[in-house]
């Protein structure tokens, strides 16, 4: 299975569009979120549209710069894994939007309480979808040195052992990590480019970085 891997896109259409005519022959498209910036319904459905010509089943989840109205977006569109798992071929994919809370009080920060309650709902195999990296991992820490990510992703990969995370949110967190048995990449914001392919087989998973190629 061939799964695009996307974050951070903040509204920008371009690189969105550019995508598009670069992608082909994927099976999944997941969205670890902040499709707009601070946008609302309309911005939302703009940006699935535009993904939705890469021909790929599409899966997301908010982040913390989206908004309500964005949920709704995803939810019309039959595209949401927030607070939710379900099923694509064989594979799970459970998800969670948002962030932990930050210093900038954004539209969707969520207590670590919630989050492990409604990311819960994963399985062992599973891919995890969350706008969050892990704590303490690479693809968490800010350019002043904190690790920003949740305590509560952290603990869901340790405990329920999906073979993948897709997250995103530490825009200069972009990287590849590994967990136990769980490969995390967040794949970097793609209003700069930046996107990963994840191949799954009976091999187990392989992941790259990618960058727009213009």
């Amino acid at each position: 299975m061939k799964i695009i891997c996307i974050s951070d896109i903040h509204g920008k259409l371009f690189p969105v569009k550019k995508l598009v005519s670069e992608i082909s022959g994927a099976d999944l498209l997941l969205v670890a979120g902040d499709l707009t910036n601070f946008g609302g319904y309309s911005e939302a459905i703009d940006v699935l549209e535009e993904l939705g010509k890469i021909g790929s089943e599409i899966l997301c989840v908010p982040g913390n710069c989206d908004t309500i109205e964005v949920i709704r977006a995803l939810e019309e569109k039959y595209c949401s894994v927030h607070g939710k798992r379900v099923i694509y071929r064989d594979l799970g994919i459970a998800g969670f939007g948002g962030s932990p809370p930050t210093p900038f009080d954004t539209p969707l920060e969520f207590g670590e309480e919630e989050i492990l309650s409604k990311l819960s709902v994963a399985e062992q195999g599973d891919i995890l979808l969350t706008h969050a990296p892990p704590k303490n991992t690479n693809l968490d820490k800010v350019f002043f040195g904190v690790h920003a990510g949740s305590i509560s992703v952290r603990k869901i990969i340790e405990e329920k052992k999906p073979i993948l995370n897709v997250c995103g949110h530490i825009h200069e967190g972009r990287g590849i990590c590994r967990i136990r048995e769980t490969t995390v990449v967040n794949p970097g914001p793609l209003f700069r480019k930046y996107y990963a392919v994840a191949y799954i087989n009976d091999k187990g998973v392989r992941v790259e970085l990618k960058k727009i190629s213009s």
